[in-house]
């Protein structure tokens, strides 16, 4: 993976101020803070929200909520209620949502025309910038990152499963948990898996055969 410097400056990015006249106002027992940032990924703005609790862990995991077509990082924190937020708080990892280009992203759906695949988002180098920028700001642990998305941003997080798997491995273990030990080698936890998932996607969950 890219470091986040060549894809997304860190100097570029900047903590803005929300329209609380637009936003819902979040419950009192928040204790976190909120940062809107942005920056640009392949000569495209982009932004997200994250929301890290008061008592952050000292490697703290990190958790994606990607919003569904048509919506946003604010819609995704509101429209589930601030949950997300208040697991933070009771167990001290990081929260990012995200916002895709045009309320939409590019997924593993060969079909789907939206305006992030017209316009070639790169939503997989836009993730793997925010995972490098939160392991070298809040020393956030790279193999603890976790991903959830209502909708198209669902399908976002198989593509990334998908492409990336050393998520799909991580998330195998844990169902595997108590069962079965974990060699620490990918290539026999491939094998007690099925076999290695793909490094890309074509069409609805199948592999590119490049």
């Amino acid at each position: 993976m890219k470091p986040f410097s060549a894809t997304l400056p860190i100097a570029s990015f900047a903590a803005l101020t929300l329209d609380s006249g637009i936003a819902l106002e979040p419950p009192k027992p928040l204790t976190g803070t909120v940062e809107y940032k942005s920056g640009v990924i392949g000569g495209q703005e982009r932004h997200y929200i994250i929301y890290v609790p008061r008592n952050l862990q000292p490697k703290p995991p990190i958790l994606f909520a990607f919003h569904g077509g048509g919506g946003d990082g604010p819609i995704m924190r509101e429209g589930t209620g601030f949950e997300f937020d208040m697991l933070a708080d009771a167990n001290g990892f990081i929260v990012i949502y995200p916002y895709g280009i045009g309320q939409s992203w590019t997924t593993c759906r060969k079909g789907t025309v939206n305006k992030a695949t017209q316009s070639r988002a790169d939503d997989v180098t836009f993730v793997e910038s925010m995972i490098a920028h939160e392991v070298e700001v809040r020393n956030a642990d790279r193999s603890r990152v976790y991903l959830t998305g209502h909708s198209n941003g669902g399908q976002l997080s198989f593509k990334l499963a998908l492409e990336h798997p050393e998520f799909a491995r991580k998330r195998q273990h844990e169902l595997r948990a108590g069962k079965s030990a974990d060699t620490g080698d990918d290539d026999e936890r491939d094998r007690r898996s099925g076999g290695a998932l793909p490094r890309r996607s074509d069409g609805w969950g199948h592999p590119d055969p490049r």
